[in-house]
């Protein structure tokens, strides 16, 4: 998944700097996983175009093409069976359109109930082929999040997918998302004037990479290592910035002393609000 990661839970909103930066000290010798993960699988979609389908959208959500089933250790080497009614989605072709968003066709728009809250960090893809690559495949994802079932929707999200056909992406977002249903609206396919497909949009299959749902505390996510860097004897080490993500449902308040020994840390509070970032300017003089 990437470097590991450490999350530390606060049972007070409000922390000093001085113990940042001893975190991000020790961080490196202690940690030995990050936050727990699972690969989810969702227990329902629908799609806004299920009326003129040709292949239906609960194929991307029951493993159909995928044998067995995969888990969050085994799905990178997951290859997905050729796209067909039983195992894959698809939208209709428009008629007289080579490629299906270049006509008045609506964006297709596709809805997943997960099982419970997460937080989401990756959308996990399969592609859509027949005996070969397909240009139909879709290629660029705005995805939505609601952690109310879908009664409302926040934290847009705009992603791009390669083109996999058997394969899977593992597509990273751009931090956690807490939500219990996901709504990705599909902007484009990989048609090109050359190649088979285009004429619609399809995949073989979705899934979701998530965290356990943050807490009612503020939470502090760091990466584990500062890196200060190599600098030549005589000149200024330079100030480096310590990324730190709110995972938690609270804001978080940093306050920054004058000095916080062997670092000098930028002066003033530094408030996070729920599931953003914040970052502090650090200096080793």
């Amino acid at each position: 998944m990437g470097p590991s990661d450490s999350t530390f839970s606060l049972h007070k909103n409000r922390i000093s700097a001085l113990a940042v930066a001893f975190l991000m000290v020790v961080l490196p010798a202690v940690v030995v996983r990050g936050a727990e993960q699972f690969l989810i699988t969702p227990v329902a979609v629908t799609s806004n175009s299920s009326a003129t389908d040709l292949f239906p959208a609960t194929n991307l959500i029951n493993n159909s093409g995928l044998s067995p089933a995969p888990t969050l250790e085994t799905y990178r080497a997951a290859q997905h069976d050729s796209a067909s009614p039983s195992r894959a989605w698809a939208t209709t072709a428009p008629r007289g359109v080579r490629d299906y968003f270049a006509g008045r066709t609506p964006d297709p728009v596709l809805t997943f109930v997960l099982p419970e809250v997460y937080q989401i960090t990756h959308l996990v893809v399969w592609g859509f082929y027949y005996t070969s690559p397909n240009n139909s495949e879709a290629s660029a994802f705005t995805l939505e999040f609601s952690s109310n079932g879908g009664a409302t929707w926040s934290g847009l999200e705009k992603v791009a997918h390669q083109q996999t056909a058997q394969e899977n992406e593992a597509i990273p977002l751009s931090r956690r998302f807490q939500a219990n249903a996901v709504r990705i609206t599909i902007t484009d396919n990989h048609y090109a004037s050359r190649g088979i497909g285009g004429e619609r949009v399809g995949l073989g299959e979705i899934k979701f990479i998530a965290e356990p749902p943050a807490g009612p505390d503020p939470t502090i996510f760091l990466r584990p290592l500062v890196d200060f860097g190599n600098t030549p004897s005589g000149e200024p080490i330079p100030p480096r910035s310590l990324e730190i993500e709110n995972t938690g449902n609270q804001p978080l308040i940093i306050e920054s002393p004058l000095s916080a020994p062997p670092f000098e840390i930028s002066a003033g509070s530094l408030e996070i609000p729920p599931r953003e970032i914040g970052n502090l300017i650090i200096t080793l003089p």
